[in-house]
């Protein structure tokens, strides 16, 4: 628990680097000077931030999202009509607002570290540059074309351009590529091996965790890009060190990973703004319960509570509501329902940014598409094992496991095909990410299309079979940029999905 987020230590750090703004006009320059906000930080105090407030983001607005679109979860028919909207597939530009200014001030940050981070300090720039490619990545996947060579210069460009990424062009992403080659490149050099003891993922360990996470997100853009731009991927993959155990995450201590604590201020982020807004909001969705429920799958039990009624009657079950069936249902007693459990969603729920189980399931989609050596059933095994074992209910059950692989949806023997293979791949990540990694979930379904078993939402204003394939545009950049390039309605594509 050294990790934990300690929020009145680790504060958003818009106010002390002011002249380091986001994508908009910079309207903060006019400002008196304050000795409780100091002009200038430590690189040693920047980097939790930029942890800290990638965790917010990712596990709070991108986590509910994530959970809706993902079929992990639906709006809760008790608790009046929240995340309604987002169930509805309406989603306005004030939505992500908050999302967009957040991740854009957070790289502003990582842009600090890297400029004045000293020969000593290799391992903070280090660090920083791979949380500048997992906050770009994150941006593009959720917007599709955002401004990134024009990014973050306010003076020199208070209207930045908004990067194209299309064909074979695909800047954010390349630039991703070059920055986590600059971040192994500087922990080769650097004379310490330890990890800073501020840094929220991996304190005081050794630096060769975060090469694991550097290569492991490395392998993860290809991976992200194979179907849009194969020769790039599978280009880069070959690139690649030759022995996975040696490069790539492949046990629970490389899990990247933010741990939080009941105490108030320092509670797991989606719990905290139920908390605040005294109301739970969102239930199981029918979509991955019933699944989980078919396959006797005992992460079911990790992942959600059993229904009040159930518990009730002595005999623990689990269900879900129909994705998008609060408006039906609206008012009427949920207990036939089972919310999100507390391994998930509570106080002490972690932020996953990137595991060994989601590690090994890319490196299976690489071996099954030829881009790597190497037996793809075994790593696909080695994922859902790694899965099992980071949760209670499943970790406790391990002894099942052999009988579960042997089921005809998941031994992989049964795909003999690439499509099948990639299909048996995807639908068990998306078992796995359930409630704990939602963004990525539903960013995978994008680019796969599988699981295929996603319902179009009941309450859907979208019509026919459109289902959101993107965030919109925050309203900051529709108001504030001339360079605007226009808003795009929620189901239309960004520049990976080929589906």
């Amino acid at each position: 628990m050294k990790n934990i987020i300690k929020i009145f230590r680790i504060t958003i750090l818009t106010g002390l680097v002011v002249s380091l703004c986001t994508c908009k006009k910079d309207k903060f320059l006019n400002v008196n000077g304050n000795p409780n906000f100091p002009s200038t930080i430590t690189v040693n105090l920047a980097l939790p931030t930029i942890e800290a407030n990638t965790g917010y983001m990712l596990d709070n607005t991108m986590g509910v999202f994530g959970g809706l679109y993902s079929q992990y979860w639906t709006q809760d028919p008790t608790y009046g009509s929240q995340y309604g909207a987002f169930d509805q597939y309406h989603m306005v530009s004030g939505d992500v607002d908050n999302l967009w200014i957040t991740l854009y001030t957070n790289l502003s940050t990582v842009n600090y570290i890297i400029n004045n981070s000293d020969t000593t300090q290799r391992n903070y720039a280090a660090i920083a540059y791979l949380m500048k490619a997992y906050n770009f990545q994150l941006l593009d996947d959720a917007f599709g074309d955002i401004p990134l060579s024009q990014a973050l210069q306010p003076l020199k460009y208070p209207d930045p351009v908004f990067d194209k990424q299309s064909g074979t062009s695909h800047n954010v992403y390349d630039s991703a590529v070059v920055w986590i080659q600059t971040a192994l490149n500087l922990i080769q050099a650097s004379s310490n091996p330890t990890s800073p003891p501020e840094d929220l993922f991996y304190p005081n360990q050794s630096m060769s965790q975060w090469q694991k996470f550097a290569n492991t997100l490395l392998l993860k853009i290809y991976i992200r890009e194979c179907i849009a731009d194969p020769v790039t991927a599978k280009a880069g993959i070959a690139k690649m060190p030759s022995t996975a155990s040696s490069y790539l995450m492949t046990g629970s201590t490389d899990d990247a990973k933010l741990l939080y604590a009941s105490q108030v201020f320092q509670q797991y982020p989606l719990y905290a703004a139920q908390v605040y807004f005294n109301t739970r909001n969102i239930t199981g969705s029918a979509t991955v319960i019933n699944y989980f429920n078919t396959l006797n799958d005992p992460r079911v039990a990790d992942f959600y509570l059993p229904t009040a009624n159930s518990v009730t009657a002595g005999t623990p079950a689990y269900a879900g509501e129909l994705q998008g069936d609060w408006k039906a249902l609206s008012a009427q007693p949920d207990n036939g329902f089972s919310p999100p459990g507390p391994e998930v969603l509570s106080a002490t729920a972690s932020c996953r940014f990137l595991t060994a189980s989601e590690s090994y399931f890319l490196q299976a989609e690489a071996v099954a598409r030829g881009y790597m050596s190497g037996s793809a059933a075994t790593l696909y095994e080695s994922g859902i094992t790694q899965s099992w074992m980071a949760w209670t209910n499943s970790s406790t059950n391990i002894a099942n496991l052999p009988a579960y692989m042997a089921q005809d949806s998941v031994n992989f023997a049964k795909a003999t095909t690439l499509p099948l293979q990639i299909r048996y791949i995807i639908t068990q990540k998306w078992l796995s990410m359930c409630g704990n990694q939602n963004f990525e979930a539903w960013t995978e379904w994008r680019r796969t299309r599988y699981p295929q078993v996603f319902t179009v939402s009941l309450s859907s204003v979208l019509g026919g079979t459109l289902m959101p394939l993107r965030m919109v545009y925050p309203t900051s950049e529709i108001n504030d940029n001339t360079n605007f390039p226009g808003s795009l309605p929620i189901s239309t594509a960004v520049w990976w999905d080929k589906n």
